[in-house]
């Protein structure tokens, strides 16, 4: 009687093992419960590439340069796999905040998996740590992959309307900024944080403005990332921000397309170039970064909007240089202008604005007959607008 109740004990211990070796899991994380139900049949892991969509398209993976080895092998794994919207991905050993910063950097080089939900699920098995990751969408896979076609057409036909002189990285960046501006608006939605709002609905916030023109500049052959944190107007409370930087020629410069394109209080539709490519001492004013990735050093001046376009305003010849801008400005146009500080950007509005200097040096011949103007004390900007 004793053998047998040892082997009886010995069935259970190893029944036990089994229990524990496989089907032991710890789910958390974010979104709807996991629940603890076992794999289903279009689970994916590293080896496994059926029912894999991969759009054609260029991405500019600047974000991925942030993982270390395993963070990156998950992030190939998804980004081979997501935009087939399976239901589970197993992936390799990974901790909580490791499998958040892949998923963080994976949107963010990625702006066409925009149907894929910030809140997901994910189980750890006990053993061996590996991680499942479940994703939640936006919608079906079918109409995922529609509306993934429909922003990918439209982003690859407006990067076909480029024109031929916009030859150099700075000018293909300018023009895809300025078609950007001018196409969306500053507004809420349904998809307001896509690229898919930005460039469909023609509706963003600034994550869907930072997102679109990721997009766009990944299909130009651009490099350049997004940059999340906090945008600090001035005279107005911190708010949460994204926006852009870009490589030209080996340097990395910010870039704000939200800000760009301001709402205006009369309802005009105005864009500007006060946040185009500027380095990070002007940049800091008003943007703190969450995260800075080791690769973007923003120092260089030399693809500044105001410095590629002459219009710079430096001590020496800011005179010079609004004399020469009056004599070209007709009724109905704007000018922008930067300068080198702020103390000689309160020494020219005195001198122009308040004393009425700007008479001395606009030519007798001109249209405008009145003007306004404003100010962006953030990067020492001038904005004018002139009137028959």
């Amino acid at each position: 009687m004793k053998a047998f109740y040892k082997r009886i004990c010995a069935a259970v211990a190893v029944l036990l093992a089994l229990f524990f070796l496989l089907g032991g899991c710890d789910f958390s994380g974010f979104g709807a419960d996991a629940g603890g139900e076992g794999a289903a049949e279009d689970e994916i892991d590293g080896n496994e590439t059926a029912g894999a969509y991969t759009p054609d398209a260029r991405v500019s993976c600047m974000l991925r340069s942030t993982l270390n080895e395993e963070q990156q092998q998950a992030y190939d794994l998804l980004q081979a796999q997501l935009y087939g919207c399976p239901e589970r991905v197993r992936l390799t050993k990974l901790s909580e905040e490791e499998l958040h910063e892949v998923l963080s950097a994976l949107r963010g080089d990625n702006p066409l998996l925009f149907f894929l939900k910030s809140a997901y699920s994910y189980s750890t098995e006990t053993l061996t740590g590996r991680v499942t990751l479940l994703p939640d969408y936006t919608d079906t896979p079918e109409n995922c992959r529609r509306r993934l076609d429909e922003l990918l057409n439209k982003a690859r036909s407006i990067v076909a309307e480029m024109p031929p002189e916009a030859s150099d990285v700075f000018e293909k960046e300018l023009w895809l900024h300025d078609r950007l501006c001018e196409s969306c608006v500053y507004a809420s939605g349904e998809n307001d944080a896509t690229a898919y709002g930005a460039l469909i609905e023609g509706k963003a916030v600034c994550e869907g403005y930072a997102m679109a023109a990721k997009l766009l500049f990944d299909l130009a052959g651009l490099d350049s990332c997004v940059v999340s944190g906090e945008g600090r107007p001035e005279g107005e409370l911190p708010e949460s921000h994204m926006w852009n930087a870009v490589e030209i020629d080996g340097s990395w410069y910010y870039l704000d397309c939200t800000w760009d394109d301001p709402v205006m209080t009369d309802g005009g539709d105005v864009v500007r170039h006060f946040y185009f490519n500027l380095d990070a001492s002007l940049m800091e004013n008003s943007h703190v970064s969450d995260h800075i990735p080791a690769f973007l050093h923003c120092d260089d001046t030399r693809q500044n909007y105001f410095r590629r376009m002459g219009l710079y305003c430096g001590e020496a010849d800011w005179q010079d240089i609004f004399e020469d801008v009056l004599s070209e400005v007709g009724a109905g146009e704007s000018v922008e202008l930067m300068c080198a500080d702020a103390g000689l950007l309160d020494e020219i509005a005195a001198s122009l604005f308040d004393r009425a200097g700007i008479w001395d040096l606009a030519p007798g011949d001109r249209e405008w007959t009145r003007f306004t103007y404003s100010v962006d004390r953030n990067t020492n900007c001038l904005y004018l607008q002139f009137e028959a």
